[in-house]
């Protein structure tokens, strides 16, 4: 099977400015947090490091990657690349696929009892045809379809 690649999803990417600008906007109502003293008030620091903490690292790791045009997933015949936790994992290490608890969570679980999920709704795609896929490429790298030419048959079972 070819090379698929599913990008990062703009709307998921960028909904924690949405938040960050709403608590910004409840701490201005507030006049204790306009002037930032941590030497008379020290709790008035913690809400301003956490909501700049979450900021920063939804920057790093998801935001500054989609403005770059990389890539969330990458999948081939022989593997899948999972970018935001920058693991590579082979199709024949993984002993199933699931979806988690969340309809928007796809969990990897690999033979050595590890755990590798995936959060679907920072993907741009349908979350159900992003799940199917997967599915697809991990049947044919594991049981590959009869003739041997590399792409799923329609009536090839899917494993889950």
């Amino acid at each position: 099977m070819e090379q698929q690649r599913f990008f990062y999803s703009r709307w998921y990417t960028l909904y924690p400015f949405v938040y960050s600008a709403f608590f910004w906007g409840i701490l201005s109502l507030n006049k204790r947090f306009w002037i930032i003293n941590p030497f008379s008030d020290p709790w008035t620091i913690v809400p301003v490091v956490l909501a700049s903490g979450i900021l920063i690292y939804t920057l790093v790791k998801y935001t500054i990657p989609m403005l770059c045009g990389k890539t969330f997933l990458e999948l081939d015949s022989e593997k899948i690349y999972v970018r935001p936790k920058d693991k590579l994992v082979y199709w024949t290490d993984i002993e199933k696929i699931t979806t988690g608890d969340l309809p928007e969570k796809i969990i990897l679980k690999l033979y050595n009892k590890k755990k590798i999920r995936i959060y679907v709704r920072n993907v741009r795609g349908n979350d159900d045809s992003i799940y199917k896929t997967i599915l697809a490429y991990h049947q044919e790298a594991t049981h590959p379809a009869s003739g041997g030419d590399g792409k799923l048959s329609a009536d090839a079972p899917v494993v889950s």
